[in-house]
This record gives structure tokens, C-alpha cells and sequence, in this order.
């Protein structure tokens, strides 16, 4: 799995947690609708995307991420380092 489609599963994952559609999410976390949706379109996502949704979520940033190390498959653990107390 590309990194930007563990990005977008998690934005969304988080949001059904919560109850809140995309639109809800962008006007919470300040962050474009189109810029969320088309995420896995791209190769890169700007850590403040990611930053701002995690505003709008009211999680904090190191939350979020520690799925990404939660789940192998995603990245392989050589390319993400996670230390358990973030």
C-alpha cells in the first residue's frame, strides 16, 4: 500500500469514528474537500494537510501517525521508525 492511500484510509477511518463526512471534515479542519479527496491521486502529501486534519479531528498529529506503525504492510519498517512514545 502507497503511503498517501494509508494517509486517506486513516483520514476517513478516523471520520467514521467520529461521524462526519468528508465535507464536515473539511470545514473543521480548514482543509479543502478537494484537497482530502483527491489525496490517493497524488504521491505526496503535505504534512500540514495532515496537520490540519488532525486539528479538525482533535487528535493530535503523533496519534494519527501511529497507525502507520501499527500496520507493516503499509510500509515496510526500515522506511518508518516509530518509537513507542512518540
Amino acid at each position: 500500500m502507497r503511503l498517501v492511500d494509508a494517509l486517506y484510509e486513516r483520514s476517513i477511518e478516523l471520520s467514521k469514528e467520529r461521524q462526519i463526512t468528508t465535507n464536515a471534515l473539511a470545514n473543521l479542519s480548514g482543509v479543502p474537500r478537494p484537497t482530502i479527496v483527491t489525496i490517493t491521486r497524488s504521491t505526496t502529501v503535505k504534512l500540514s494537510t495532515i496537520y490540519g486534519i488532525c486539528d479538525g479531528l482533535k487528535i493530535a498529529l503523533q496519534n494519527f501517525f501511529i497507525h502507520l506503525c501499527l500496520k507493516p504492510k503499509i510500509l515496510p519498517i526500515n522506511h518508518l521508525k516509530c518509537a513507542a512514545t512518540f
